[in-house]
């Protein structure tokens, strides 16, 4: 009688469960609905935000590379007047231009230091700051400026030939590299040859690639111009 007894006791229990779970299933799928629900519409609402904070903050390609180059610029023309140069070899090539600055152009094929013979080493630097101080006179500004823009247009062509290699992105993040390196700045802001010649190889890579891209003859000889 007992175990009939609570036979009967089980059975109604289970039955009860069974009703109980039957009666919150309609409740647990309508709060699993409701959820979905909510969850659509905040991402609907994360991807309008993102898109109105893309319309606002991320910059078109365009504006992305002035915005690189004048990084640039405000770093390497950063306090410019009071730079020093940061090398011997610096002090030699700003003399070889200023005395380049005392001859007439004719006579600028020959390099001189000190009234002597100078064949050490190539025109393009001396040549370019000799122009700058025959314009704007001689003083260690003038010297600085010319090298710091052949900084500048390595910067914008690191880009270019980022582009060329593979794509948008992967030039802007080169050139943001570039202008970052401590002593990509410190050399682009001294007389040295190696700004000068960094920018002239860059170009013969550049117009290579521009030949064997777009299968034009033209690029090469610019290429060969540069190599020289």
């Amino acid at each position: 009688m007992v175990l009939k007894f609570r036979r009967e006791v089980l059975v109604e229990k289970i039955t009860q469960n069974k009703m109980t779970a039957s009666l919150k299933l309609p409740n647990v799928l309508a709060g699993c609905m409701q959820t979905q629900r909510v969850n659509q519409k905040l991402s609907e609402h994360c991807q309008d935000e993102f898109l109105c904070c893309g319309t606002l903050f991320f910059l078109t390609e365009t504006q992305q590379v002035l915005t690189v180059l004048f990084l640039s610029m405000v770093i390497l023309w950063g306090q410019i007047e009071a730079d020093v140069f940061h090398s011997v070899d610096g002090i030699i090539y700003s003399l070889v231009a200023k005395e380049l600055t005392q001859k007439p152009l004719i006579n600028w094929v020959v390099l001189t230091w000190n009234q002597a013979p100078f064949f050490e080493h190539p025109h393009l630097t001396p040549w370019l700051l000799a122009i700058f101080m025959k314009a704007f006179g001689v003083h260690t500004l003038t010297a600085i400026i010319p090298i710091v823009l052949l900084s500048n247009l390595t910067v914008l062509l690191t880009y270019f030939l980022g582009k060329r290699f593979l794509d948008h992105r992967f030039g802007i993040l080169a050139a943001t590299v570039l202008t970052f390196t401590p002593q990509f700045v410190k050399n682009g802001r001294n007389p040295m040859l190696e700004p000068a010649l960094m920018l002239s190889v860059m170009l013969v890579i550049f117009f290579y690639i521009k030949s064997v891209q777009d299968k034009k003859f033209i690029p090469t000889l610019i290429a060969g111009f540069f190599l020289g």
